[in-house]
């Protein structure tokens, strides 16, 4: 799970239902279930709060095996061979987008008789981009990670769900991803920043954070790079994020 090599002699292995095998460092903070999940959920829930980005609700969050994630995403119509890092293809957002509304048309008909029939039909009507509207359902998260590479997916996802709950659809999949990717990265900063004494997890932390940097795709690598440089010309911090979003929500571009 943390992509760490398996020495064939190593017996420093535990195994899941479903195949994967865990180090004995990520065992010893494996997030199992929906219900372990939920205090790191509120953590980073926290985490976006204190950078200016509370959620208008709360979407539940669910951590399921590979074989649901990847129904779910069949029917999100999500790629999950793009090359993306690991985050793209252990979390999902359950989002419905709204464009359009289903609304009676008169229909012509003949006059019979004397008499002139009422028809109708329904008919989706196009309502444009300033009336579209979308509902965050779900958080879906891959179970059985480590707790640092849990949270990073999480704050990954919840950079959806906020864009989504405030009804924004539509931008470049390299500026929505790269956006997801830069609060990741911040979040994973925080949690090694948190952790001084506790050389294993700061480690596992850098690791995760040196995957988001080196990422070669252009959505995700290109996407968090161009954020973050975006980021740091705004003062860094939650200025620099608020500077970023506002840049996204106004013009659709990183700026």
């Amino acid at each position: 799970s943390c992509s760490r090599f398996k020495q064939r002699s190593a017996p420093e292995w535990v195994s899941l239902s479903d195949g994967r095998d865990l180090c004995l460092e990520c065992v010893s903070s494996i997030v199992v279930d929906t219900k372990d999940a939920q205090p790191l959920y509120e953590e980073v829930l926290a985490f976006y709060k204190s950078m200016g980005m509370t959620h208008p609700h709360k979407a539940p969050c669910l951590l399921v095996d590979a074989p649901t994630l990847q129904e779910y995403s069949n029917k999100e119509g999500r790629d999950t061979h793009s090359g993306g890092p690991v985050f793209h293809v252990r979390g999902l957002t359950l989002a419905t987008v709204y464009s359009s509304v289903r609304t009676i048309v008169r229909v012509k008909t003949r006059d019979v008789g004397g008499l002139l029939p009422i028809s109708s039909t329904s008919t989706p009507i196009e309502v444009g981009p300033a009336a579209t509207t979308c509902s965050v359902s779900a958080i879906l998260i891959m179970y059985g990670l480590p707790r640092l590479l849990t949270g990073c997916i999480m704050a990954h996802e919840l950079m959806h769900a906020w864009l989504r709950m405030r009804h924004v659809t539509g931008l470049d999949l390299q500026v929505e991803e790269g956006l997801c990717q830069l609060m990741a990265m911040l979040w994973l900063d925080q949690q090694h920043d948190k952790m001084q004494g506790d050389s294993v997890q700061q480690r596992l932390a850098s690791y995760f954070g040196f995957q988001i940097r080196e990422d070669t795709s252009t959505v995700y690598g290109d996407g968090f790079r161009i954020a973050y440089d975006a980021f740091q010309r705004h003062g860094g911090g939650m200025r620099g994020v608020m500077g970023v979003i506002n840049s996204v929500l106004s013009t659709g571009r990183i700026a």
